[in-house]
């Protein structure tokens, strides 16, 4: 059922791209054939405002960070044309001063594009270093912040850039041709990396950041390469931006060229490289349309009367209509080869009973947990164990600090002081690294990766136990398909469903599932039957079970429902007030004073 593998990737993107750039093609031929040397101009200008749009989409549709700052890496690349292609006579003139000897290099524009590629993915990994570790404003302030520097820099680095004065000399190059092929290539990344298996870990962190880094994904390295490609991609805009019009000035890569990229991307849907595509061809010909009916034609039967800056309303009045009428823009998450794809529906495929033998899932051991907010003690000397094969009950009254100590033992949290050991090693402090040791967890609130299927919410945590398993760390291989994992939890006549559009309980087990996935040596269920009635409560109690014996690993259920968990685990542990106050089977708790005074007397308070 991977429909994220290399090859099949490479696929997508191959027929998406042909999808898209043949009718692109058609137009901006056509339209130059119609309109002479100003249609031509016109319709280049569009197809590099399509590379330019598309290479924002691949980060920006991708990780769900709204970028201000990539018309930034078109400067940097047009400029970088402008000093390496410009006759030395030109330079002379406007940049005698210039750093590195560059007033007297002259480069072949082949060889000046690859240089200023270069350098625009050197400048894009520096600034996507910051990005990476940043989410919503917070980024988006970073990377509107860089196009102020680059703008300043351009303007003030008079040595290098000529200052605020236009740059010219370069050359010009009107044929299309060349832009086509940029533009096709550019198609083809985006719609390849959306379809990848590392673009789908990066859509994983776009719909919930905390829950994909739950289930192994490295998300500042996502981001990293995400926005480095994606620079790329704007800095071939760029660079195509020169050639076309001979010479640069600072104002041509500023606030009007962002705001329009922007609303291109956002019109269109900056979930999808077809939307990407479509908001580039509807601003551009609307504008041209409202242009033409401000400078009053004639039409024969009437004299329009001169409208002038109407086609700037027409862009403030769509952007308007459609945020309001389609927030997620015109295509959503959709794609042109949608309309051919025919999903045929999974067949059903068991799990074969027998397990690996040469492989025992790994305890995890918790010693003297603490953890303090404010003052308050919300964990106080918490001590536990979930060995191998076990399914192990955490209960305790509501604010006894059960999802702390869950939160501490999943990674989300530090302890400020205790162990949590993995076998024999430390449990590691980035999130993600703790799912690769083996430890998946659910959460209290469901956080599925709503707008991906529910195949491909399993299909996340299987690539990353895929690639990052090691017999040496205490994880193994995924030893069973993402198919089997969902015909397994009763899920696989939903796997082409939205994980958001499934009913409460089916949420519930795709969460058990996508953990499964992990190939894990514990599973941590945060309040798993929360909101659930008694007989939903005892199916996921059978999924539960389910679990464990496909895994062989230990589970670790943490409720406030005391007879589910009496009714599920071997040994149960109770938590009040942030500490163990009782230890022992179903039985021993049941009967346990404490846990009668503490738990049930305050459920009934």
């Amino acid at each position: 059922m991977s429909s994220h593998t290399g090859w099949h990737a490479l696929k997508v993107g191959l027929i998406r791209a042909a999808l898209l750039a043949i009718p692109v093609i058609v137009l901006a031929l056509g339209w130059g054939a119609l309109r002479g040397a100003g249609g031509q101009r016109l319709a280049t200008v569009a197809l590099i405002n399509i590379v330019l749009v598309v290479g924002i989409q691949i980060f920006v549709g991708n990780s769900g960070v709204v970028s201000f700052g990539h018309v930034g890496f078109a400067a940097v690349g047009a400029y970088s044309m402008a000093i390496l292609t410009s006759p030395p006579m030109v330079k002379r003139a406007r940049i005698p001063d210039a750093p590195f000897g560059l007033a007297g290099v002259e480069l072949s524009v082949p060889l000046a594009a690859l240089i200023s590629l270069a350098l625009v993915a050197v400048v894009g990994a520096f600034v996507g270093v910051v990005v990476m570790r940043l989410s919503g404003v917070s980024a988006s302030i970073v990377t509107l912040a860089f196009l102020i520097v680059v703008y300043n820099v351009l303007n003030n680095w008079t040595a290098l850039t000529g200052g605020a004065e236009a740059f010219y000399g370069i050359p010009q190059s009107k044929s299309p041709w060349a832009v086509i092929a940029v533009m096709v290539v550019v198609l083809i990344v985006a719609s390849t990396y959306k379809s990848s298996a590392t673009g789908l870990q990066l859509q994983a962190s776009r719909e919930d950041e905390l829950a994909a880094s739950a289930m192994g994904v490295n998300v500042p390295g996502l981001r990293l390469g995400a926005f480095t490609i994606s620079a790329i991609g704007a800095g071939a805009a760029g660079i195509l931006l020169a050639l076309l019009l001979g010479a640069v000035n600072p104002n041509d890569f500023y606030l009007n060229l962002t705001f329009i990229t922007v609303a291109m991307l956002v019109l269109g849907g900056k979930k999808s490289v077809t939307g990407a595509v479509l908001g580039v061809l509807i601003i551009t010909v609307g504008d041209e349309i409202f242009r033409w009916i401000g400078d009053g034609p004639n039409l024969g039967f009437v004299a329009m009367p001169l409208l002038p800056g109407v086609n700037g309303l027409f862009l403030g009045v769509i952007i308007v209509i459609f945020m309001v009428w389609r927030p997620s823009g015109i295509t959503g998450n959709w794609e042109i080869d949608d309309l051919f794809r025919r999903r045929k529906a999974p067949e059903s495929a068991p799990i074969p009973d027998d397990r690996d033998a040469d492989f025992t899932p790994l305890p995890l051991v918790a010693d003297d947990l603490r953890k303090n907010f404010s003052g308050v003690k919300a964990v106080d000397g918490v001590t536990l164990t979930v060995g191998s094969g076990e399914i192990v009950g955490l209960i305790g009254p509501n604010g006894a600090g059960k999802t702390t100590v869950m939160n501490l033992l999943s990674g989300v949290l530090p302890p400020d002081t205790g162990t949590i050991l993995i076998g024999d090693r430390p449990l590691p402090r980035q999130l993600h690294k703790v799912a690769r040791r083996g430890v998946a967890r659910t959460f209290q609130n469901i956080r599925l990766f709503s707008e991906l299927t529910v195949a491909e919410n399993v299909e996340v945590t299987a690539h990353v136990a895929r690639h990052r398993s090691s017999r040496a760390m205490g994880t193994q291989p995924p030893r069973y398909t993402v198919p089997q994992l969902l015909d397994h939890f009763d899920l696989l006549p939903l796997a082409y469903r939205s994980a958001g559009t499934l009913a409460y309980g089916d949420q519930r087990r795709l969460e058990i599932a996508r953990a499964a996935a992990v190939g894990c040596n514990v599973v941590l269920l945060d309040e798993p039957v929360a909101g659930m009635n008694e007989v939903e409560s005892q199916s996921l109690r059978e999924s539960i079970r389910a679990l464990h014996d496909l895994m062989g690993a230990g589970v670790l259920v943490v409720d406030h429902d005391l007879s589910f968990i009496l009714g599920l685990c071997q040994r149960i542990y109770v938590l009040d007030a942030g500490r163990i106050i009782a230890e022992g089977t179903p039985d021993e708790i049941a009967s346990n004073p404490a846990v009668i005074e503490a738990y049930i007397g305050s459920e009934r308070t």
